[in-house]
């Protein structure tokens, strides 16, 4: 499996030289993924890098591929910018499932508010991510989650 936590960046500030990617190192068993990433604009590649690497090493991984990569990047965008505030709420943890007939997107971070799907005006330039996410998931939803926060989670079925 690809090494994403080698994943680099060019840092915004000298503040962010020491940012690193995973807080921990993730945690993968025989059908799971979970790691822990910064708020941060790049986390969202970083989650597709994982999912993909992720896919690669199981059975009809490719299958999920497509639909996963859209999906985890709407839901790792939409923690990083609404997520918490910046001074204390730095992490967002991003896991994937992969059950036969079934992959399972969950981002959880630290603000309580839920996500609403939303109408946008034509010359937008954003909103339209959980439209995106109804349009490709079997199913999603949101709810608390032990602790502080949220959880933000999709169900996607496989290509073809």
């Amino acid at each position: 499996m690809r090494d994403v936590t080698a994943l680099s960046f060019e840092p915004e500030s000298e503040e962010d030289e020491e940012e690193r990617w995973f807080d921990r190192p993730p945690v993968v068993t025989e059908t799971g993924w979970s790691g822990w990433l910064p708020r941060h604009p790049r986390s969202a590649a970083v989650a597709r890098a994982a999912l993909r690497a992720f896919l690669a090493c199981r059975p009809d991984g490719g299958l999920y591929v497509e639909t996963g990569e859209l999906v985890v990047s709407e839901l790792v965008a939409n923690a990083v910018l609404h997520g918490g505030t910046a001074e204390t709420d730095k992490l967002v943890n991003v896991r994937f499932d992969l059950a036969p007939g079934l992959l399972h997107i969950e981002v959880h971070d630290a603000s309580e508010a839920l996500p609403q799907p939303r109408t946008v005006g034509l010359e937008a330039e954003s909103g339209r991510g959980l439209w995106l996410v109804e349009q490709l998931a079997l199913e999603w939803g949101c709810g608390p989650r032990d602790g502080i926060g949220k959880r933000v989670w999709a169900a996607c079925g496989p290509q073809g």
